[in-house]
C-alpha cells in the first residue's frame, strides 16, 4: 500500500506531469529517466535532465540501451557541419518550427563566438536530423512543425560541454532574443480580432510553452525584459487557466523584485507596473481580496517611482487602480472604504476629460450607494452613468488590466 500511495503521489505532482511531456511517450527514454524516481523527486529529475546530468543515464550494461548511445549514434551519422550547427538546438525543448531556424541563425549571428558558423547550411542539418530521427514532424499536414526527440535535448546539453563558456553564454543569449521576437509576435496573434490569427496565437503558445518559459527564465537571471510573461498571461487568460496564470505572475513578481532600483527607470521598467498589475488581477480573479489589495496599493506606488510616464497617462493608471481598490473594497463589504476609492478614481477622470471611464466609475457608485441603502443617491449615480453611456452610444465598459499589447 505505502508503494501505490507513493505512486500516486508522484502521479498528481506537476513536476512529474511536466517530465512526461519531455519524455512525450518514449518508451527507452521513459524506462531510463523514469528509473531514477526510486531516488529521486519528479522535480529533482528534471533539474537533472536540464543539466544534462550524465548520472541520470544508467539504464543498463548494455551499451546499447542506453538513452545517450542511443542518440549517439545517430548523432555520429550525421556530417561534421551538421554536427556543429545542431548543437545550436541545445537551449530547444518539445518543438521547433522549422520555418523560425533562419531568424534564430541571425539572431547568433550577431554575436561573436558563432559569426563563422556556416549557417546556410542550417536547414541541410535540421533535414539530416530529420532523417534520423532525432526531429519528426507533428503533422504530415504541417511538415515544418517538428517535434524534437525528446532525450535529443539531453545529449546536446552534454555535448555543450565541449564549447567555452562564453559561447555557451552566447547560446543562452541568442535563443532569449529569438523568443523575445516570437512572444511579441505571438501576443499581438492572441489579442487580434482576427478568430483565426487569434487560434493561431494559442496555438503556437501551447506548443512552444517549454521554450518561451525557459527564455523567460534566461531574461529573470539576466533582469532583462520580462515581455514574454506577458505572452504567457494572454496565453493562460485565453485558455481558462486562471491557476498557471496566478503561478506564473507570482513567480515573476518575485523574481522582479530583485532587480535593481533604477530599472523602473529604463526603457522596460513599465514591465513592472504591468506585471503587478497582472498579479493583482490573478489575486481578484481567484477571490483573494486581501491579497489583491496589497498588490494595488503596491501599483500606486510603482506608478509613482516611474519618472519617464507622461503625467496624463500616469493620472490615468492612479485613476484605473483607485477603481480598482474601490472593487476589492466592494467585495470585502467595505463599502465606505469603497465609495472613498471610487470618488478618488473619479476626481482624476473628471480632472483629465476621461468621461468613458467616469460612466464606469459612476455605476459602481451607485451599486455602493444601493447596497448602504442610500438609495436616492444611488439612483442620482446611475443617472449620471446612463447620460454619458446614452450621449456615447455605448454601454458599461469593463475595465481590464494594462497590458504590453495595448
Amino acid at each position: 500500500m505505502g508503494d501505490e500511495r507513493k505512486i500516486a503521489q508522484i502521479r498528481e505532482d506537476g513536476d512529474f506531469q511536466k517530465l512526461m511531456k519531455v519524455l512525450a511517450g518514449y518508451p527507452l527514454a521513459m524506462e531510463v529517466v523514469l528509473g531514477n524516481l526510486k531516488n529521486l523527486s519528479p522535480q529533482e529529475v528534471l533539474g537533472k535532465l536540464q543539466a544534462a546530468d550524465i548520472n541520470l543515464d544508467k539504464g543498463s550494461e548494455d551499451k546499447t540501451q542506453s538513452i545517450l548511445k542511443c542518440v549517439e549514434y545517430s548523432h555520429s551519422n550525421l556530417s561534421p557541419d551538421a554536427q556543429k550547427v545542431l548543437l545550436c538546438l541545445a537551449p530547444f525543448s518539445g518543438f521547433i518550427d522549422r520555418n523560425d531556424i533562419s531568424k534564430y541563425a541571425k539572431e547568433l549571428q550577431k554575436l561573436e563566438p558563432f559569426q563563422d558558423y556556416d549557417f546556410e547550411k542550417f536547414d541541410d542539418a535540421v533535414q539530416e536530423a530529420i532523417n534520423w530521427g532525432l526531429l519528426s514532424p507533428i503533422s504530415e499536414d504541417i511538415p515544418r512543425l517538428l517535434q524534437i526527440q525528446p532525450v535529443f535535448p539531453f545529449f546536446l546539453q552534454a555535448k555543450l560541454a565541449e564549447l567555452d563558456a562564453v559561447s555557451k553564454e552566447a547560446l543562452r543569449e541568442g535563443f532569449k532574443n529569438h523568443y523575445l521576437g516570437l512572444g511579441r509576435s505571438y501576443g499581438q496573434s492572441m489579442v487580434s480580432k482576427d478568430a483565426r490569427k487569434q487560434k493561431l496565437g494559442i496555438f503556437f503558445c501551447r506548443l512552444e510553452y517549454e521554450n518561451l518559459y525557459s527564455a523567460l527564465q534566461i531574461c529573470l537571471e539576466k533582469q532583462k525584459t520580462v515581455s514574454i510573461f506577458f505572452c504567457l498571461d494572454k496565453y493562460f487568460e485565453l485558455i481558462n487557466d486562471i491557476q498557471s496564470k496566478l503561478k506564473l505572475a507570482s513567480a515573476v513578481n518575485l523574481a522582479l523584485e530583485q532587480y535593481p532600483p533604477d530599472y523602473i527607470n529604463g526603457d522596460n521598467g513599465y514591465d513592472i507596473f504591468i506585471a503587478n498589475d497582472l498579479l493583482a488581477t490573478c489575486y481578484l480573479q481567484t477571490q483573494n481580496y486581501q491579497q489583491a489589495k496589497q498588490r494595488y496599493e503596491k501599483q500606486l506606488e510603482i506608478i509613482d517611482k516611474i519618472t519617464s510616464l507622461e503625467e496624463t497617462r500616469k493620472k490615468s493608471y492612479i485613476a484605473g487602480t483607485y477603481h480598482q481598490l474601490g472593487i476589492v473594497a466592494q467585495e470585502l463589504r467595505e463599502y465606505h472604504q469603497a465609495r472613498d476609492y471610487y470618488q478618488q478614481a473619479l476626481e482624476i477622470k473628471i480632472e483629465y476629460g476621461d468621461k468613458y471611464f467616469c460612466a464606469s466609475t459612476y455605476h459602481q457608485l451607485g451599486i455602493v450607494a444601493q447596497e448602504l441603502r442610500e438609495y436616492h443617491q444611488a439612483l442620482d449615480y446611475y443617472q449620471q452613468a446612463l447620460e454619458i453611456f446614452s450621449n456615447m452610444g455605448t454601454s458599461i465598459p469593463v475595465l481590464a488590466p494594462t497590458t504590453i499589447w495595448e
